[in-house]
């Protein structure tokens, strides 16, 4: 069951209050995307995942929590560009403005992901190249991340395939094929290995779709 609850918050950057839409709880069934992007009903529970406040723009997990350098970087012009990128869906632009504020702070993994979530709202709005373009920020800066040994999955090869499912659904296959055989030189548990292995058959294929665990389950056997 999801719960979601308005809250008044106080903005970190402005001090002005806004009203922001707060998950209590939430829980999945099923199987997640190869991208980790959640089943229902934790899928739908995405608008709360980054507030954005009503006087600034500041867009953060909690604008009641300054990322640092924010100040500076909402008036700056490559902030601004994104707030005014009416094309995309004031979610994305959200995500994207986390994304950047994260990457200026030197968390490269929080921006990695924020950007991964702005792909996902896009993908949902049916808008592929502008999704693709959020993919291929998203994994440029795990990758980034991976080579600061700052992962974004614990387990052997896991973070490999992350990038690899991210790097295929945006179209650079070679980019992806070379992730997923280094997932492979980890050594990683049969699972991740057998799920990598399907990515690379998918990246052979040329093939950008989406795919669950589930769809790979017989890949798996």
């Amino acid at each position: 069951m999801t719960i979601i609850m308005p809250e008044d918050l106080t903005c970190a950057i402005c001090e002005k209050e806004s009203t922001q839409q707060v998950l209590i709880s939430t829980n999945a069934m099923g199987h997640s995307d190869l991208d980790l992007r959640p089943p229902e009903m934790q899928r739908s529970t995405m608008h709360t995942w980054v507030q954005r406040c009503r006087s600034c723009g500041y867009c953060a997990p909690s604008i009641e929590e300054a990322i640092e350098g924010a100040e500076t970087l909402l008036g700056e012009e490559r902030y601004r560009k994104i707030r005014a990128k009416r094309s995309y869906p004031a979610l994305a632009r959200d995500f994207l403005c986390w994304s950047l504020l994260a990457e200026n702070a030197g968390d490269l993994l929080e921006a990695g992901w924020a950007a991964l979530h702005a792909a996902w709202v896009l993908d949902d709005e049916g808008k592929e190249k502008v999704a693709a373009e959020c993919r291929g920020k998203a994994a440029d800066l795990f990758i980034q991340a991976i080579k600061k040994r700052k992962k974004p999955c614990k387990s052997a090869g896991e973070s490999e395939l992350l990038v690899t499912d991210i790097l295929r659904r945006c179209g650079r296959f070679e980019d992806a094929r070379d992730m997923g055989l280094e997932g492979l030189d980890r050594m990683p548990r049969s699972f991740v290995e057998k799920l990598l292995l399907f990515e690379l058959e998918r990246i052979k294929e040329g093939d950008t779709g989406r795919y669950t665990v589930k769809d790979a389950l017989p890949f798996l056997r």
